[in-house]
């Protein structure tokens, strides 16, 4: 139980880590695109 409990914190890390790079990578071409990536 302790390993998956360690496995989906790391996961959930690296997710909102990958989300939060997404939304900088939008923001800061949604003004030369004209549009905003949507995930």
């Amino acid at each position: 139980m302790n390993k998956i409990n360690s496995a989906q914190k790391i996961f959930e890390k690296f997710s909102d880590d990958f989300y939060q790079t997404m939304n900088d990578f939008n923001l800061k071409h949604i003004n030369a695109s004209g549009t905003q990536i949507i995930l």
